[in-house]
């Protein structure tokens, strides 16, 4: 009798225990389908918002990217683990393992991923706060090799950059499989490969924090970066202790525990790069609200319009009689009074680099000056193009003149170089001609190889082909063609990765590509693109004018909406309110 009362009472145990588990099982599957429901719906509202200007810069394709894998990471293959992990339950399939080792696999990709846009934040910070400083530096030495302004169209631009990230996680990702798939078990080497992995990208992550430059940005990248690179070394530190040290190993609940472990730091991945920016800057953070307010009026006029839209909703002229929306229409006129201040534009161009859209002003005061230029060339029918369509505004006499277009020899100032750095300078030069201008440089480009030779590297030169290695738009002398300043505006800021590239849809870019004929995969020299330009636009000094209208309507739309921020700043309240009302 009392035998068999300790087993029944054993047998008892034994099914309460297994109703434990499966109640923990269960639960921890309803948690990991909350996460990824909360994720899918964070992913969407920065998928939705993502031509804010505080969501652009912090390149929103890579976000919604990793938002969508860790929805199906989460809810699909961890919840199968739990189920694979419990012991009664043990579903199971062939080829179990594989399949948990691509997703896994396909996981740690994400992290390269955050590794790759936690460089390219890095850079864009370090690219502004070069430029910020580079006022008073060139006081100093006037030839000082900035790293980051000079290397910007190489180690600044992301199609070029992701490839190392992406390579560095392959190599180690397919040894990894292959391990799996020949031993069918969690090997020491499979562990091993992971270690080097987790390691690699840690180790990366953990330098870029130590390397974040304190800088002053409006959007709080910096902030938002740091917080990311936390909780994704600190999960993976977890992770790494608990599924390698303890070489946890499936089915067992210590393994179903060490999943739901992966799955918060997941969770926690997506929290920091998509729900941390929404709520900073009180954005809607549920879909339905999201999908509202990005139908509304207010974020459709910060997207570009089309070049037909561009006549019938142009909402900004310089009289205001056509814009239909008071608050843009002081806005508008806040902006002109900016620019028309004699310190408007030095003040608004700093705040600009806070909000990393400096481009933005750079472009649309070279375009208006080109403008200005085409007017002056153009005669009855520049001045009828005028009339038509365009935004125009006055600058102060103090605002900076365009290389380009208003060419000056007196911009020429002799400078000093190091003996090393002017021989190298000078043979570049005669020896390398720049991408843009083919085999035989044009005299209207570059300086040629005996003038070289025959004068010292001028201040302007040295700035542009030894700092911000801008050498193809360094001048000799004047252009006085029109149709090639046109061009040297679109390569400098229109073509993708082009080193000042404006913020305009890809549907508008590629319609600019067309009047130049211009093709990223292939080079071309400038006098092509000025033979396909003048037949695109049959030769047509209007419609040569037409040509940045849409990109001009859409920088112009966000430097607006960037006046609204200035006016909150210190700054803005010293110079344009304080000294308005002082006594004269």
């Amino acid at each position: 009798f009392s035998f068999l009362s300790v087993f029944t009472h054993t047998a008892t145990l034994l099914k309460m225990a297994t109703l434990f588990l499966d109640v923990v099982t269960y639960t921890l599957m309803a948690c990991n389908f909350i996460l990824s429901l909360t994720t899918l719906n964070w992913t969407i509202c920065f998928s939705l918002l993502r031509d804010y200007p505080c969501i652009k810069p912090r390149l929103p394709v890579i976000p919604v990217i990793i938002g969508t894998f860790n929805t199906v990471f989460v809810a699909i293959d961890r919840s199968q683990i739990l189920l694979y992990s419990h012991p009664s339950l043990s579903l199971q399939f062939p080829g179990w393992r594989l399949v948990n080792g691509v997703f896994i696999q396909l996981w740690i990709g994400t992290l390269y991923l955050s590794a790759f846009r936690a460089w390219h934040m890095f850079f864009n910070l370090e690219f502004n706060k070069s430029l910020a400083d580079k006022k008073w530096r060139l006081y100093i030495n006037p030839a000082e090799n900035a790293w980051f302004l000079k290397h910007r169209q190489l180690y600044g631009n992301p199609r070029k950059m992701i490839f190392p990230f992406l390579i560095a996680w392959a190599v180690l990702a397919l040894p990894y499989l292959l391990e799996l798939y020949v031993s069918d078990a969690f090997s020491v080497a499979s562990r091993a490969i992971l270690i080097g992995q987790l390691l690699l990208v840690t180790l990366f992550l953990l330098a870029i924090w130590r390397k974040m430059p304190v800088f002053d940005d409006v959007w709080r990248i910096r902030n938002d970066m740091i917080l990311e690179i936390r909780l994704i070394v600190l999960g993976m530190l977890i992770y790494a202790v608990l599924g390698i040290a303890f070489n946890f190993q499936p089915p067992s609940v210590n393994y179903a525990f060490l999943t739901s472990v992966l799955s918060i730091v997941a969770f926690l991945q997506c929290y920091a790069m998509l729900y941390s920016p929404l709520k900073r800057f009180r954005l809607p953070t549920f879909a339905c609200w999201a999908h509202l307010v990005s139908k509304t009026a207010t974020l459709r006029q910060r997207m570009e319009v089309s070049q037909t839209q561009y006549r019938v909703k142009r909402a900004l002229t310089t009289d205001g009689s056509a814009c239909d929306q008071p608050h843009l229409s002081t806005q508008f006129y806040k902006l002109k009074m900016i620019l028309l201040h004699q310190d408007g534009f030095r003040l608004f161009a700093a705040h600009l680099m806070r909000e990393l859209a400096i481009e933005n002003l750079l472009f649309f005061v070279e375009t208006s000056q080109w403008l200005d230029y085409v007017m002056q060339t153009g005669g009855q029918q520049a001045q009828q193009a005028k009339d038509a369509a365009e935004i125009w505004i006055r600058f102060n006499e103090h605002a900076p003149r365009s290389r380009i277009v208003c060419w000056s020899a007196q911009d020429d100032r002799v400078v000093a170089l190091p003996h090393d750095l002017l021989d190298a300078t000078l043979s570049s030069n005669s020896t390398a001609p720049s991408a843009h201008s083919g085999a035989r440089p044009s005299a209207t480009m570059t300086a040629t190889a005996s003038s070289a030779f025959s004068k010292p590297k001028s201040a302007h030169a040295s700035q542009l082909t030894v700092d911000l290695n801008l050498d193809e738009f360094e001048l000799s002398t004047a252009i006085t063609d029109p149709w090639l300043q046109c061009v040297k505006l679109f390569r400098k800021y229109v073509a993708n990765g082009s080193y000042f590239c404006i913020n305009i849809s890809g549907e508008n870019r590629i319609k600019i590509y067309e009047y130049f004929g211009y093709d990223t995969t292939s080079t071309t020299v400038d006098e092509e693109l000025v033979e396909v330009l003048k037949e695109k636009c049959n030769n047509d000094m209007q419609q040569l004018m037409r040509i940045f209208d849409v990109a001009r309507y859409s920088v112009f739309r966000l430097m607006i909406y960037s006046v609204s921020r200035f006016e909150a700043s210190d700054v803005y309240q010293e110079y344009f309110i304080t000294q308005r009302n002082e006594p004269s």
